[in-house]
Order: C-alpha cells, then structure tokens, then sequence
C-alpha cells in the first residue's frame, strides 16, 4: 500500500475480512476494509489477490487504498485525544472521516443570466400590469419592459456568437461591456443555421445607452448594488 508521511495502520487479515489494523498502547484495533476468503489475501504483500468473476481487482485494490488513507488519517488526529483507558472505536473514526474528510464543499454555481434576466423581465411585466390596472390602463405590455426585453435578445445574440457556455454574472466586467458595444455596433445576418438572431445589430449610441441602462437596472435589482459598483458604462 502507498505511504503515508505518518502510517499508523497496516493491512491484515483477520477473521473473513481484509482489515486496518492499528497497535496502541498494547491494544489492537481493526478496521473491517473487505470481506473475502482468506485464500484472496497474500499476506506477503499485504494486497487483495486477482478473482475474476467475484470482484475488480482493480475497483477493490483503489478501494481499499482510499479507505486505508481514511482510516489512518483519522487515527492519527485521534490517537493523541484518546486517554490511556479508552479505545479506538469504529464510531469515532467513521465520525471523524465523515466530519473531516469527506466533507465535499459545494461551490454555488452561479446561475444563468439570461435565464435570470427572463425571469426578472416577466415579474416586472407582472408589476407593470398590477400598475396599470390600479390606473385604469388596460395595456398588455408596458413601454418600459420593450427595453429590457431588447437588451436580454442583445445578451442571447451575442451570447450565441461569443460564448461557449451560458453567460453567468462571473462575466460581466469591464471588458466584457465593451465587447457588448463592439458586438452591437456590428451588423449581422438574420439567421446562423438553426438560430434565429433576435436582434439586427448595427445599433446608434443612443439605442446602446438605452440598452445599458436596461441591463444595469436589471443587475442591480436582481443581484444586488455590488453587481454593478465597479462597473462603467462605456457610453
């Protein structure tokens, strides 16, 4: 088995299972790692032995080594809080690997901002209307939300020419609000293959201006004041 800096453990074989055993102030402790016939543990070198048909040599062999790393790892942080009466117990090394080693720390991925955008744009249509009604106006869609709808098929065009994977707020900065000028300056054709452009491009700074308030307004509301505090518009 691979080595560890400090190994307090080593592999046995020890009543039907391949077992991590630790010695320690004159006891031993045994960690139950594979349950197989003796005759599949070479206890030369302390390895599983092939068995085609009743296990992957390879699947097990990594097994073991990962849990055998576990199991040290844990003996050796707990080994010095234990007194001289009590023992190791498989409770403890199963909490101590389950509290210290397994833990996966989940990385929120941030979610896609088209997505959100779309969403954004629907509630504040909802609002408009709840609006409207309270005046007596019984118009479908508020002037206001054409803009943001507008600056969202901006994002989804240049989206699809520009991206490999769906935009996030990660990207928006600086430079990528300069791309998204450039980008709109552009003239482009209506269709890419399948896609369909939703915008014309070769837009005038005025529309930009428009464009950018939009997409302000909408970072700001949906993720927050720090989403935009470093940001420029460059128009």
């Amino acid at each position: 088995m691979g080595k560890l800096k400090q190994t307090l453990v080593d592999l046995n074989y020890d009543k039907g299972n391949i077992v991590i055993q630790c010695n320690y102030n004159g006891k031993v402790y045994r960690y139950n790692a594979f349950k197989v016939h003796e005759k599949f543990f070479d206890k030369r070198t302390k390895s599983l032995k092939p068995c085609p048909g009743l296990y992957d040599l390879e699947v097990e062999t990594k097994r073991i080594q990962e849990l055998f790393n576990k199991v040290n790892t844990a003996i050796v942080h707990l080994l010095p809080t234990l007194s001289k009466s009590e023992s190791l117990k498989k409770e403890m090394i199963d909490d101590y690997i389950k509290n210290h080693i397994d833990i996966e720390i989940i990385v929120p991925q941030p979610n896609n901002l088209i997505e959100d955008f779309e969403k954004w744009i629907e509630d504040y249509k909802k609002n408009k209307q709840q609006e409207d009604k309270l005046k007596g106006n019984d118009r479908k869609l508020h002037p206001s939300a054409k803009d943001y709808i507008s600056c969202k098929n901006l994002l989804k065009d240049y989206e699809h020419d520009n991206c490999e994977k769906p935009l996030t707020i990660n990207e928006i900065n600086n430079d990528f609000l300069c791309d998204l000028i450039e980008y709109a300056y552009e003239p482009r054709p209506s269709k890419d293959g399948d896609y369909k452009y939703l915008t014309e491009g070769e837009l005038v700074n005025k529309t930009m201006q428009k464009r950018f308030d939009s997409l302000f307004a909408f970072l700001k509301s949906n993720y927050g004041v720090d989403a935009i505090k470093d940001l420029k518009k460059p128009l």
